[in-house]
C-alpha cells in the first residue's frame, strides 16, 4: 500500500493486490516518472458550497497507464451538482482503462461523465430532477359518505360529493333472487269409508 502526500522518485507500478491511497484526506501524490496503475487506487473529493476539492495523482512526465479499480468516495458535505469536475490525474497523456469504477451516488437526473482519458477528470452532467413534495397526513380519522352516489361526464365517473372513485362504468350489482320453488300442492281429503259388516248367519233352532 502506498499512501501519503509528497514527490516520489523514479518508477512505480501499482501491480494486482497493491492499492494507493493520496492524500491524507484530501491530497495530492506527485510522480517523477508516470506511475503504472494496475492494483486499486482510492480517492476522495469533496464539495463545501463552491468550493471543490479532491485527492489527485500527477505525472511529471511520461504516460499515465489506467488499470485496475478506481473507487471515489464524495466527503461533502454539499450536495453535488451540474458542472462540477474533478481532475483526479494529470499528467501529459493518459493510457490504458480501469477495469472497475465506483463513483459516488449522484442526486436523480444527474450522471458522471468519463474524461480520464482525456484530462484525467470525472464531471457531474445532467439536469437534476426536482424533488417530488410528499403530503403529510396528520394523526386522526377520516370518514368517507357513500351513501349519495353521481354520475358526472361522458365516461361515467362516479363521484361522491366531488371526490373521484372509478374512472370505468361500474357494473350494476346483481339483485338475489330467492330459489324458485313450486307452489305447494293443496291437500287432498279423503271422506272416511264406510265398510259395512257381511249379514250374520242364521242359528237353526
Amino acid at each position: 500500500m502506498l499512501t501519503g502526500n509528497g514527490n516520489l522518485a523514479g518508477g512505480f507500478s501499482i501491480l494486482s493486490g497493491g492499492t494507493l491511497i493520496p492524500g491524507s484526506s484530501v491530497g495530492k501524490m506527485i510522480f517523477t516518472n508516470a506511475p503504472s496503475l494496475a492494483g486499486t487506487v482510492i480517492m476522495e473529493i469533496s464539495k463545501n458550497v463552491a468550493t471543490l476539492t479532491n485527492d489527485q495523482v500527477q505525472a511529471a512526465t511520461g504516460t499515465l497507464t489506467y488499470g485496475g479499480t478506481l473507487t471515489v468516495s464524495n466527503l461533502g458535505p454539499t450536495t453535488l451538482a451540474t458542472g462540477d469536475r474533478f481532475p483526479l490525474f494529470n499528467a501529459t497523456n493518459y493510457a490504458g482503462a480501469f477495469a472497475s469504477l465506483a463513483l459516488p451516488p449522484l442526486a436523480p437526473g444527474l450522471s458522471w461523465t468519463n474524461k480520464l482519458l482525456v484530462d484525467g477528470s470525472i464531471e457531474v452532467t445532467g439536469v437534476q430532477l426536482p424533488a417530488i413534495p410528499i403530503s403529510t397526513i396528520s394523526s386522526g380519522s377520516y370518514t368517507q359518505n357513500f351513501d349519495s352516489l353521481s354520475m358526472s361526464g361522458a365516461n361515467d365517473l362516479w363521484r361522491d360529493n366531488s371526490t373521484l372513485l372509478a374512472g370505468m362504468r361500474p357494473t350494476p350489482p346483481r339483485l338475489l333472487q330467492s330459489p324458485t320453488t313450486s307452489p305447494p300442492t293443496a291437500a287432498t281429503t279423503l271422506a272416511p269409508s264406510t265398510v259395512s259388516a257381511p249379514p250374520a248367519a242364521a242359528t237353526a233352532r
